[in-house]
């Protein structure tokens, strides 16, 4: 089964967290209006906080965490996270992702130092992970300084709001 991939190239780690602290984040999501934007039914978000968990890697060497959003059989949300930026990986890192960038996203890729990966099924683009994995990635955006690359392949930065802002 194939997935899709939301990433997030951030200037610094995400540094310490707790499950209990991205769950508040999630938690205080406007979920009528994202259900609205993502033209998701609003029916569906009491289920996805009532099963919303955030599960954390038990060993270091595993850089990831789970978001688990619907019933015991639905698939998680699978979030990596990986430092970039070794050996002056950087610039392959920039030429990888593409080599017709715009310069304002090749320079800000160029100051990756950590990279990371919002994962999704095909079935979570029609549901609530489609909502959540956008707001881990303005979470991971913002905790980071990063820039996001979505589902759609445009780039987006975070402004002072943490609104999406298209990169050009």
């Amino acid at each position: 089964m194939s997935s899709y991939w939301i990433m997030v190239f951030n200037q610094h780690a995400l540094g310490q967290f707790s499950a209990a602290s991205l769950l508040t984040t999630l938690k205080g999501a406007h979920f009528d209006r994202l259900c609205d934007q993502y033209g998701l039914d609003r029916s569906l978000i009491r289920p996805t906080l009532a099963h919303l968990r955030v599960e954390m890697a038990v060993f270091e060497h595993f850089p990831y965490f789970l978001v688990w959003y619907g019933p015991n059989n639905s698939p998680p949300l699978v979030v990596t996270a990986r430092e970039a930026s070794m050996d002056g990986r950087s610039q392959l890192l920039v030429d990888r992702v593409d080599t017709a960038l715009p310069p304002s996203v090749r320079s800000m890729l160029m100051k990756t130092r950590f990279v990371c990966g919002i994962e999704l099924l095909p079935k979570q683009l029609r549901d609530m992970g489609l909502v959540l994995a956008y707001e881990l990635a303005r979470w991971a955006a913002v905790s980071g300084s990063g820039i996001v690359l979505a589902l759609d392949g445009s780039w987006y930065r975070m402004n002072t709001d943490q609104a999406f802002i298209p990169l050009s």
